[in-house]
């Protein structure tokens, strides 16, 4: 669905892309929406703050999107600018770290 906020910006429909994306936010208070899809789609409509907030928490819920995002970047419209701003980098930096400073040990789900 974040696709369709980028297509319709880019084809200059802004208000159309920003109704699709403020229906996925509402649409994820009651349903499964991916927090890395809002990230996608506050990115692209300039919302920089929002964008980072839903991806940092796609980072914690393990998102599944995060493996065609950071895999396949060139599939997702737009993706390669925002994986590739600084705040963003600083949060996978972030993440990743922690994940191999983590890596072997045994987490307990209690």
């Amino acid at each position: 669905m974040a696709e369709l906020v980028y297509l319709y910006l880019k084809d200059k429909h802004i208000a159309k892309a920003r109704q699709i994306f403020e229906q996925l936010v509402k649409g994820s208070q009651t349903h499964y929406v991916s927090n890395v899809v809002l990230a996608l789609g506050a990115h692209y409509l300039g919302q920089k703050d929002r964008a980072l907030n839903y991806f940092t928490e796609g980072l914690k819920k393990h998102d599944i999107f995060l493996v065609a995002v950071l895999n396949q970047p060139l599939v997702v419209p737009g993706v390669n600018a925002f994986l590739s701003d600084p705040s963003t980098k600083m949060i996978l930096e972030q993440y990743f770290k922690k994940m191999k400073q983590t890596k072997g040990q045994q987490v307990s789900t209690l």
